[in-house]
């Protein structure tokens, strides 16, 4: 297939939106239009706003109304580069390029082109702090023109291997349902009584901070706070750092140590709880970190990992968390006199042993599931050169 590159501002007047003012109540009450910003391009489609506002508030402000099939992209923030199809009316806030539907360009290639040259169009980003993907650099980004029929085709294509991936995603989230039915089930009279329940901290050998020596591309595999997630260590960005001996005995991890994170600007995050396996032993942790080595007598890794990042843990968590020039912290005190429920230790083990058994099979979905993404980018770079069909 041989066609064209054309610059996208030739085919959309792209613009963005605005956010009306905070002060005036009139904007935001009783408000009937969904005012859509960054944190809300997380699908595809679009179907509603975290926020709404009035009529009021579109006729005397720069916020925008955009049509049903506007491809809106994040232009800045957490979200930078993200893209959805808007599926409703809608208008934006300013940190969202929008380009109106027309009848040159399907939404859904648009779509799948900005999402292949996600990080293309970061690097593009400039700014210090805060690196800004600018509407005059998406109107000199170039997109193939192809006709609407080949349009449709790659479309086609590519929504067929995105529905394996969103369902390869949802067995996985299936098994995560399943883990916090089991954890609910199995200690649902414990979490909700105020008997057998202790202060973690008399459950606690040690409590020990990691080190704020700087990490780099040698020495001892050190974990940070980008390495604790969903309960999990996720080793796919491990550094290393340089340490004398006496200071890596103090830090060197054992199977079983509990690793929280102490700091962090989102209280969702503060706290948040991981087991070192086998795998991770003789490995070090920095110092936005803080190490739990429990009494195992009394408790069971994979459960106190659950609890802690369950509803009731997290709630405990944020009671016991500080917040200084906007940053969440806990520290060892805290997390000392955080109550957890004590189960018999037999009924935690036997949870672990399932777990155990599920993790397995989400191992096995994970993988796949990587696969069908490899396969999918493969898909979306092959479509956009033209490599995809013959004519």
């Amino acid at each position: 297939m041989s066609f064209r590159y054309v610059k996208l501002g030739s085919l959309f007047d792209i613009t963005s939106g605005g956010t009306p003012s905070r002060k005036n109540k009139a904007y935001y009450e009783n408000g009937d239009i969904p005012w859509v910003k960054t944190g809300d391009l997380k699908n595809m489609y679009l179907v509603d706003a975290d926020e709404y506002i009035t009529q009021q508030a579109l006729n005397e402000s720069s916020a925008k109304l955009f049509p049903k099939g506007t491809v809106l992209i994040a232009m800045y923030g957490a979200t930078i580069g993200n893209c959805s199809i808007l599926s409703i009316n809608a208008a934006t806030n300013q940190a969202c390029a929008a380009f109106k539907p027309n009848n040159r360009i399907i939404p859904e290639f648009l779509y799948y082109y900005l999402t292949s040259i996600k990080e293309k169009l970061i690097s593009l980003a400039v700014g210090g702090a805060q690196p800004n993907i600018s509407i005059s650099i998406l109107r000199n980004i170039e997109i193939p023109l192809l006709t609407i029929n080949q349009q449709e085709r790659v479309v086609s294509i590519l929504n067929k291997s995105k529905e394996l991936i969103d369902k390869r995603k949802a067995q996985i989230e299936a098994l995560e349902q399943l883990v916090q039915s089991l954890f609910w089930e199995m200690f649902g009279t414990y979490l909700t009584s105020n008997r057998n329940k202790m202060f973690f901290g008399e459950l606690v050998k040690e409590f020990r901070y990691g080190t704020s020596v700087k990490s780099g591309e040698f020495g001892y595999p050190i974990l940070r706070i980008p390495n604790i997630v969903n309960g999990i260590i996720d080793e796919s960005d491990l550094k290393y750092c340089e340490l004398p001996e006496k200071d890596f005995l103090k830090l060197k991890l054992q199977e079983n140590d509990l690793l929280f994170v102490r700091t962090n600007g989102n209280p969702n995050y503060v706290g948040r709880c991981a087991s070192v396996t086998k795998k991770q032993e003789g490995y070090v942790y920095a110092s936005y970190l803080i190490r739990a080595r429990i009494d195992l007598d009394k408790l069971n890794t994979e459960y106190v990992t659950k609890y802690m990042n369950s509803v009731f843990g997290r709630h405990e968590i944020i009671q016991k968390a500080t917040t200084s020039a906007g940053q969440y912290n806990i520290n060892t005190e805290g997390l000392g006199n955080i109550l957890i429920p004590v189960p018999p230790l037999n009924l935690q083990e036997d949870f672990a042993r399932k777990i155990k058994l599920i993790d397995a099979k989400k191992a096995i979905l994970q993988r796949g599931l990587l696969e069908l993404e490899n396969m999918f980018n493969s898909l979306m770079q092959r479509a956009f050169k033209g490599e995809l069909f013959n004519d």
